[in-house]
């Protein structure tokens, strides 16, 4: 079973403090490892007490610099944030990777249709290109990068992967159903997009979970984080 878990982080400037892009996604990435120590609370409160700051187990980087539990025992677990939405996805059954996208990010289609020219596989470039209505292509965009970004995130080759070299293919109800590596010709992984419950979310972020397997469980769930981030030194 994979658990995606979701929080909304006031912005510091709504508190009457305005802060630089960089402080903001600081501050986001750490509510993204607040959300982890808490959800693995939240999950098993023996194993995982506290679930405030201090209370993860021990984290290592792998070669590409995707974090995992030392302890192979311990569940998998992927973060993301965009806009004023942090995520984690914690799976106890197998490799996982998590990605949200606020769709306001980029502004103009012109720079989304460059990205998707430089790094879109060619068979996601026709499906994005032929989309004529500009909403359909920003949200087709947006799909289409956070089911890339969740695979490599599952992968843990990250930034360092091919985006052209596999593609996302979508089944006869136009929901991405399989990711396709052209390397090897075969299936390596299964995006899911899943709808936040909030419609002005909905409308406004996608939000992608990638696992190496078909039709795995999957629930998403709303925490609230206490007012301190947790700091990952």
């Amino acid at each position: 079973m994979i658990r995606l878990f979701y929080t909304i982080v006031p912005a510091a400037r709504d508190c009457g403090s305005p802060v630089s892009r960089a402080e903001s996604v600081r501050q986001m990435h750490d509510s993204a490892w607040s959300l982890l120590a808490l959800s693995l609370h939240r999950l098993d409160p023996q194993r995982f007490p506290g679930g405030g700051a201090g209370q993860l187990p021990e984290v290592r980087k792998g070669p590409y610099g995707k974090p995992a539990f030392a302890d192979p025992s311990l569940p998998a677990f992927s973060l993301s944030h965009s806009g004023r939405v942090a995520l984690c996805a914690v799976s106890d059954s197998g490799p996982v990777g998590a990605d949200v996208q606020y769709t306001g990010e980029i502004k103009s289609v012109s720079e989304m249709d460059h990205i998707a020219a430089d790094f879109f596989h060619s068979a996601e470039q026709k499906r994005y290109f032929s989309t004529a209505e500009p909403t359909d292509r920003r949200r087709l965009f947006y799909t289409l990068f956070c089911c890339k970004e969740s695979y490599v995130k599952m992968t843990g080759r990250g930034l360092s992967d091919a985006f052209d070299g596999f593609c996302t293919y979508f089944g006869a109800d136009g929901v991405p159903e399989r990711i396709l590596d052209e390397r090897t010709r075969r299936t390596a992984g299964y995006p899911m997009l899943i709808p936040f419950p909030d419609p002005a979310l909905q409308e406004d972020y996608v939000l992608a979970c990638c696992t190496d397997r078909r039709h795995a469980g999957c629930r998403l769930l709303y925490l609230d984080l206490p007012s301190k981030s947790f700091h990952l030194t």
